[in-house]
């Protein structure tokens, strides 16, 4: 009998730490409903302002290939005396520079998130992949086609998604040739093992210092070196984090005033 009041005692003791406990548990769950709305609303926010800045970069420079043309039939003393040509390659390299801006921005959101997991995969002919890459302007950077490409086996095909592929390449070729002079090359090599296949993408531009090489893959890093940086300084961080959901890696070596080598590599 005594034992059962004893244990009676306690019961409203107990009753007291149930309600307080589930009175904690509510409030945290509210907290955590609450930062959920908050993050999907910034993730809408972000996307929202990534498609508005691509899509209005996008008809501007729509606008200004159409004031080229107009200026490629004006009398040629008129267009060099107002240098419109100059100010339209301007307009348009700006404009290219704001809708890949846009672009890098949403896919660093997107790849930030920790259940993003790479994408679909699918087969690229690395042989025609790398053609492709290597004809392509990159606003004006690679006019004079200074890059090339060389492969140790032209029927090497990976499994991995081609879109995020594409952007982990750009990224790496258009920062070789804006870092560049434009009288050098960039060489894409493309090896493999049994296991892996090593995308190697080398310049001879102005190399980034070593106090700067730990950080170079923060988001928004600049190197020291560079007096007119481009772009939001996220495409490294963005390349590093899409190699990595891809089950690869990418590294680097580089040498102030002599040039760069990143290396990405990838599971077939």
């Amino acid at each position: 009998m005594a034992t059962v009041e004893r244990v009676s005692e306690y019961v409203p003791s107990y009753r007291s730490d149930m309600r307080v406990k589930s009175h904690r548990e509510l409030e945290l769950e509210e907290r955590l409903a609450a930062l959920e709305a908050e993050n999907n609303l910034r993730k809408a926010l972000v996307e929202r302002l990534c498609s508005e800045l691509t899509t209005g970069a996008l008809k501007a420079i729509d606008s200004a290939n159409a004031l080229s043309r107009l200026n490629e039939q004006l009398p040629l003393e008129v267009s060099h005396s107002i240098s419109l040509g100059r100010h339209l390659h301007r307009i348009k390299s700006t404009l290219n520079d704001l809708s890949k801006m846009g672009e890098n921005a949403a896919l660093f959101d997107e790849m930030s998130a920790p259940e993003q997991t790479g994408g679909r995969k699918n087969k690229v002919g690395l042989t025609g992949f790398l053609e492709n890459i290597s004809f392509q302007d990159y606003n004006g950077q690679n006019n004079n086609k200074r890059v090339s490409v060389c492969l140790d086996n032209s029927g090497l095909v990976l499994d991995q998604p081609e879109a995020l592929l594409k952007t982990l390449m750009d990224t790496l070729i258009y920062n070789a040739l804006s870092y560049s002079n434009f009288s050098t090359e960039v060489k894409v090599d493309c090896k493999e093992t049994d296991k892996e296949v090593m995308l190697i993408v080398k310049d001879a531009g102005v190399g980034i210092p070593v106090e700067d090489q730990e950080k170079i893959f923060e988001p928004f890093f600049r190197a020291s070196n560079i007096e007119l940086p481009k772009g939001l300084g996220v495409g490294l961080s963005i390349a590093k984090a899409v190699s990595e959901k891809l089950g690869g890696s990418l590294t680097f070596e580089s040498k102030e005033g002599e040039g760069t080598v990143f290396c990405l590599t990838l599971p077939k």
